[in-house]
């Protein structure tokens, strides 16, 4: 099967802190989503992510090293269906063309849609049918990986694939330039901001410094990550000997660097 997906764009490497509006369009789409949603978006959003796996991000994508189950850690997953879709964008507007207006701010989206970028890496991120699937068994989970840990069976840099997101259909924009102008159709009948959201997605807007991924189906694009944390106990002072003196949790973070150093 062939997937729907154009102009694949390598992220660059991310500038210092404060030049957020220079950063390479897909470095930026991923700070920005992250942002919003206190997730992490893959970069290619096809690429599979799995419960209880760890690794690394490196160049904007989870590179897996083993998962739990090779440490003798089971995990009990828990998924949990939302009726709801998930919209975010920066930059980009969407206007109903004349052919396309309805009642009640409602377009059908077969007729067309206008698209408008407005500004250097716009993006959009449109995801329907939506569940979320966790570690049910997180307590357990964090208490044997600390064990791990004290046998020299975990490194500290591993990221724990804690939950993601599966959504039933995925469709993701992301552009460099400005004041592109195209036209999306789909199916279904809702406000035209709300275009991608439909079914049968197709959009006019083709450039080699656009990333497009239309109507992708079963995918887990976003993700939450844990990782080891430690710190001194009161009334100690650190020492080379080791993590005895130290305090240790598995934690959630939201703000792990993308590796495209």
């Amino acid at each position: 099967m062939t997937l729907p997906v154009h102009r694949v764009a390598r992220p660059a490497t991310p500038p210092r802190p404060g030049t957020l509006a220079r950063m390479d369009a897909p470095t930026q789409y991923m700070e920005e989503l992250r942002r919003d949603l206190a997730l992490y978006p893959t970069w290619f959003p096809f690429d599979a992510i799995e419960l209880g796996a760890f690794g690394t991000l490196q160049r904007g994508r989870f590179v897996r090293a083993g998962r739990l189950r090779d440490l003798g850690i089971a995990i009990e997953p828990k998924r949990a269906r939302s009726d709801g879709n998930l919209h975010k964008s920066r930059g980009f507007r969407f206007t109903a063309s004349s052919t396309a207006t309805g009642q009640s701010g409602l377009v059908d989206a077969s007729l067309g849609v206008k698209v408008h970028v407005e500004r250097e890496h716009a993006w959009v991120f449109a995801a329907r049918g939506i569940s979320s699937v966790t570690i049910d068994n997180i307590a357990e989970v964090r208490r044997e990986i600390l064990e791990a840990s004290r046998r020299g069976a975990w490194e500290r840099s591993w990221l724990l694939v804690t939950e993601y997101r599966h959504v039933d259909q995925l469709n993701v924009v992301v552009a460099r330039s400005r004041k592109a102008e195209a036209e999306v159709t789909a199916k279904g009948t809702l406000a035209a901001a709300d275009v991608l959201l439909g079914e049968d997605v197709k959009m006019t807007l083709e450039a080699d410094d656009v990333f497009k991924v239309l109507n992708q189906k079963d995918s887990t694009p976003l993700y939450s990550l844990a990782k080891l944390r430690g710190w001194l106990r009161p009334g100690l002072e650190s020492t080379p000997s080791g993590d005895d003196e130290h305090e240790l949790s598995v934690e959630r973070t939201d703000d792990e660097p993308f590796g495209f150093e």
